[in-house]
């Protein structure tokens, strides 16, 4: 038997609920007058090394705020954004 790290495991689509919600979250700032957005490099499947912005499924009974947050902290160490709103959302697959 393989053992994996979570990190290394196979993508299994059949793990996640039929039903998903996730946040994720666009964080902004200007250096030395650019304007720069925070990426973060995906660790697992799918799209592993690839760049994308920090985010994750929302868990039962979490509100989309406390979501938003927790996928910060947990993809980034940022414990909290300056400013935190929703500025979109998509509901058509």
């Amino acid at each position: 038997v393989t053992e994996f790290s979570d990190s290394e495991k196979p993508y299994d689509p059949a793990s996640f609920p039929p039903f998903a919600v996730t946040a994720d979250i666009a964080i902004f700032t200007i250096i030395d007058n650019e304007f720069c957005l925070l990426l973060v490099q995906r660790g697992g499947e799918p799209f592993k090394n690839m760049w994308a912005l920090p985010g994750g499924f929302v868990q039962p009974e979490e509100d989309l705020d406390d979501a938003a947050s927790r996928e910060l902290l947990e993809e980034t160490g940022i414990e909290s954004a300056a400013h935190l709103e929703q500025l979109r959302t998509y509901g058509a697959p």
